[in-house]
């Protein structure tokens, strides 16, 4: 082998090496992407306007004897109405997404937003895993059957973009809640990873990724309450299609999908759609 030929070589095999280190050591945060409260408010668009006044509850639930708490708000609408369970994604805090609670809220449900620990309050004081925060889901889901009564019948799991794969998640463990909506969200990590970067097919990414959250096999795999998949035509982050691949691969005949206008999370000329589906969506299955 030349010198040439084995400089390069060299060069190769160390950008590989390089690419291998850091897609295992940086995967956590590029995942979770957690932040403080301050951190979030201060990431907003500067046209954000605070909502009005819409009686949030600050609350927290108490896990484990002695564990860090998990904070939540409550948006109340009604004692008859259901409850949506709001899981949020990657990057920002329960206050980021008051304009999708209120959303839930105006549709006629209660909502209740969580952030799991590591986000908002408890930012720093816990690492967030693909096991802890869809054990922070479970924490919230047995806070409103068994603190709160609340039949599962009653409850809408609803998660968007990363929340929407532990919404599935939650969803695949109790098929006896009322409905089932996953908003932005993907198949599974490793698909999200390809999509964004073509050299990771170069990578042994089943060997090296840690948080899965394969959506797909669990959708597959189990029994679900009556799911709803929605998705923004122009979502530059999270592919469309993985939307339609999850309505495909559901199991049961009730299952619904929405490409509505808009993107990620901003659903710009696709509320109106959003909304007046997401309306028949709860009426057929929570009554008016």
């Amino acid at each position: 082998m030349t010198h040439p030929i084995r400089k390069l070589v060299y060069v190769l095999i160390a950008a590989y090496l390089g690419m291998f280190a850091y897609t295992c050591y940086t995967q956590d945060e590029r995942i979770f992407k957690p932040v403080s409260v301050e951190l979030s408010k201060a990431a907003r668009p500067k046209d954000f306007h605070e909502p009005p006044d819409l009686g949030l509850e600050d609350r927290e639930i108490l896990t484990e004897p002695s564990a860090v708490p998990m904070n939540a708000l409550w948006l109340h609408a009604s004692d008859q109405a259901p409850v949506a369970l709001y899981l949020h994604g990657q990057e920002v805090t329960r206050h980021n997404n008051l304009h999708h609670a209120r959303c839930l809220n105006e549709l006629g449900c209660n909502v209740l937003v969580i952030d799991y620990r590591g986000y908002g309050e408890t930012f720093g004081k816990k690492k967030p895993t693909e096991e802890s925060v869809c054990h922070d889901a479970e924490v919230a889901w047995n806070y409103l059957t068994g603190t709160l009564k609340i039949p599962p019948e009653r409850i809408l799991i609803y998660g968007h973009s990363l929340g929407g794969a532990i919404a599935i998640d939650l969803a695949s463990r109790h098929p006896e809640a009322g409905g089932l909506v996953a908003e932005s969200t993907f198949t599974c990590i490793k698909d999200v990873a390809r999509s964004r970067n073509c050299l990771t097919y170069l990578l042994p990414l089943d060997f090296m990724i840690r948080h899965r959250f394969d959506s797909l096999e669990k959708v597959r795999e189990n029994r679900l309450p009556p799911a709803f998949f929605i998705h923004g035509k122009d979502d530059l982050k999270v592919p469309s299609y993985m939307c339609s691949i999850l309505h495909g691969a559901a199991q049961g005949p009730d299952k619904h999908i929405l490409l509505r206008d808009g993107e990620h999370a901003d659903r710009k000329g696709g509320q109106i759609e959003y909304e007046a589906k997401m309306k028949e969506f709860l009426s057929h299955y929570f009554g008016p």
